[in-house]
């Protein structure tokens, strides 16, 4: 039950730093206009939260894994949401935003 609770926590955390990081870009144009790579560098840590919480989950009970499998899901589309404005712009960078690369 512990390691259901820290990896799911592990994703809100990921989610709610990702959110402001992004809002910021996106309501700040003085931000953007620095180019893609801060934007870039959020996307590759959020990949990498999100394998390392697949990674925990591996690790979960099987009578627990259900429910943290759907947590883990619905975040990681969340997190794809977040850069949904800046997509354009990662693609052109050859940053792929497809969920196999989340």
């Amino acid at each position: 039950m512990l390691k259901y609770e820290r990896t799911t926590s592990h994703l809100d955390r990921v989610y709610d730093q990702l959110r402001i990081i992004l809002k910021a870009f996106e309501h700040n144009p003085e931000l953007a206009s620095n180019g893609v790579e801060p934007i870039a560098a959020a996307w590759r840590w959020s990949a990498a939260a999100i394998a390392e919480a697949q990674g925990r989950i591996e690790k979960i009970h099987v009578d627990f894994r259900a429910d943290v499998v759907y947590h883990y899901e619905t975040i990681a589309r969340r997190i794809r949401g977040l850069f949904v404005p800046f997509a354009s712009e990662l693609n052109r960078h050859g940053i792929d935003m497809s969920p196999q690369s989340t």
